[in-house]
């Protein structure tokens, strides 16, 4: 089977690239346009679940319903956005200039934001075993397709390709748009992207 992973559709917060954390954030009009026009796609492409997983963050969830693929929606708590602590709220500009390096220390394996209780490797152990769960669910279905947010895509990818802790993500991955995975023994490689959101790349906003 494959797994698709996708992006929540375009927030207000990701307008003006301000941090979102765990947040419920609104999508924007531009958002659920976007969800609507990927849940299209999924079906052209063939690639429509039995079901939709999804965080319960209400910018996934919303996301989810916008696909109107007509399947279950289930929602996963494994899936749910990082918390961010005090960066939550504050733009890109207003971190680096009041905790200059903060966005480069999202990147690191173990470093907690001030006021989370999450590092980016907790975040890929809970997410990868709701992955697993949901993989085993689904293990007669041709796909599984699940809704999460960018930095829950990092720790994961960053997990099962094991990149270089602080490196940039080698994959473009834009609001409404997902990685298809295949899995390689006991890991997941990436196997195609899907899209139609604006040019962006992975991201904590």
């Amino acid at each position: 089977m494959r797994l698709c992973i996708i992006r929540h559709g375009e927030t207000t917060f990701n307008r003006e690239e301000r941090m979102q954390g765990a947040r419920d954030i609104e999508l924007t009009q531009r958002g659920i346009n976007e969800a609507i026009e990927l849940g299209k796609k999924l079906l052209q492409e063939c690639l429509c679940p039995d079901c939709v997983y999804t965080s319960p963050v209400k910018r996934a969830y919303d996301t989810a319903i916008n696909l109107n693929l007509n399947v279950p929606i289930i929602s996963s708590v494994g899936l749910k956005a990082r918390s961010l602590g005090i960066l939550e709220g504050m733009t890109k500009s207003e971190i680096n200039l009041k905790y200059p390096g903060y966005l480069e220390f999202l990147r690191h394996w173990n470093w907690f934001p001030p006021g989370s209780d999450e590092c980016l490797k907790d975040v890929f152990l809970r997410a990868g075993r709701q992955i697993d769960e949901i993989v085993e669910k689904e293990c007669n279905s041709k796909i599984a397709v699940v809704i999460t947010h960018s930095g829950v895509l990092e720790a994961l990818l960053r997990g099962w390709l094991s990149i270089e802790e602080g490196a940039p993500m080698p994959f473009p991955l834009k609001n409404a748009g997902g990685l298809i995975f295949k899995q390689n023994y006991n890991n997941w490689q990436p196997d195609g992207v899907i899209d139609v959101g604006e040019a962006g790349f992975v991201d904590y906003a």
